[in-house]
């Protein structure tokens, strides 16, 4: 065993809180249904309402923490916003654990 070696893979404090409220943030099943959503589409408050079933007021709150974290964005178009994953690792992420949860099951 290299104790430098190993030593050398662990990152600091400050990355290992931001991973984890990373995926804390990800983590709430309201604001993991806005996530999905813009998987398949760049949408406003207004369509994310009729995809999600949730009001206007939670998907706005939700997105406000999404933003936040840097996990969605927003651009105008004319008086609307529209939503969209800020970079394409949270759908990685997503399909990765995806994977993790099928192959678990598979192998039970």
């Amino acid at each position: 065993m290299d104790k430098d070696k190993i030593k050398k893979q662990i990152i600091t404090q400050e990355e290992q809180d931001e991973i984890t409220l990373l995926f804390k943030t990800m983590g709430d099943s309201t604001r993991f249904t806005i996530i999905v959503a813009l998987f398949e589409a760049e949408l406003s408050v207004t369509e994310l309402t009729k995809v999600t079933g949730m009001n206007q007021s939670a998907v706005s709150h939700q997105l406000r923490v999404l933003k936040e974290q840097d996990i969605v964005r927003f651009k105008k178009q004319g008086k609307k916003r529209i939503y969209y994953l800020a970079d394409h690792h949270i759908k990685t992420l997503y399909e990765l654990a995806l994977a993790h949860i099928r192959e678990e099951k598979h192998e039970s």
